[in-house]
């Protein structure tokens, strides 16, 4: 992964990461705390008004954590082609933990994701995501892992588009590995649009078994022009996601260059 700076030394990179983490950590209890009152009545709302408001309030969330931390800053390209009224299926590359607060932040678009299932049972952070209608997964089991698909699908159907990182892990070299076919076999049964998005500096803030927020970084996200999978055969479908997958990584590329 490029980086125009070095990695700061230890004695530099422990003081910063832990007064960071413990800043994030306060900030997002206190910003649940609030949510979760405010937000709980909107639960009682009919129709999407529900969901979007909870979902903009993550958004929120995550631009804020981004804002107030100064060794992070964000650059953004191709947000113009995203059409707000249609329903995703959006593949991103995995680098970081962080990618799903870049992605959050950036995409003008409304999504659920596959969140680890220890995660909802955090007080106030779990409900908070409960409320939310994020998708519970326990990796590891695969009855969880089945059941999520078909909520992810679902939720599809109900024109709510949704985040998938086809890699199925975090890269640990940064760079863009096979993807798993589900998330184009999804796309292509709900037959919504695959929206490619392509994101870079998270590896190198937080990379993958590490605690330690490694460089001062300009996280980039890129995102490509939609695919449409609704008439793609059978046959077809892995010949499109390497086609997809192909152009992500040349958009990696075009973006360290």
């Amino acid at each position: 992964m490029k980086s125009a700076k070095k990695d700061a030394p230890a004695w530099v990179a422990i003081p910063v990461s832990v007064i960071t983490w413990v800043g994030a950590i306060i900030f997002t209890i206190l910003y649940v705390l609030i949510g979760f009152f405010i937000l709980f009545p909107v639960t009682l709302l009919r129709g999407d008004y529900a969901r979007k408001l909870i979902h903009w309030s993550a958004i929120l969330w995550a631009r804020s954590i981004i804002a107030v931390t100064p060794v992070w800053k964000m650059r953004a390209e191709g947000l113009q082609t995203i059409d707000q009224k249609k329903t995703y299926l959006i593949v991103c590359n995995h680098q970081s933990m962080l990618d799903i607060l870049i992605v959050a932040a950036k995409l003008p678009v409304l999504f659920k994701f596959l969140a680890k299932k220890e995660l909802f049972d955090i007080p106030f952070l779990g409900w908070h995501m409960k409320l939310a209608k994020y998708i519970p997964v326990d990796r590891s089991n695969r009855t969880s892992r089945h059941q999520a698909l078909i909520d992810l699908s679902g939720w599809l159907n109900k024109g709510a588009s949704v985040l998938f990182f086809p890699e199925g892990t975090r890269s640990v070299d940064g760079e863009i590995h096979d993807f798993r076919p589900a998330a184009f076999k999804l796309a292509r049964e709900a037959g919504v649009e695959v929206l490619p998005v392509v994101v870079d500096g998270t590896g190198d803030a937080l990379p993958k078994h590490s605690w330690l927020l490694k460089k001062h970084v300009e996280f980039r996200l890129s995102v490509l022009p939609s695919v449409p999978m609704k008439d793609v055969a059978d046959s077809e479908i892995e010949v499109v996601q390497e086609r997809v997958r192909a152009a992500m990584i040349q958009k990696l590329k075009e973006l360290r260059a």
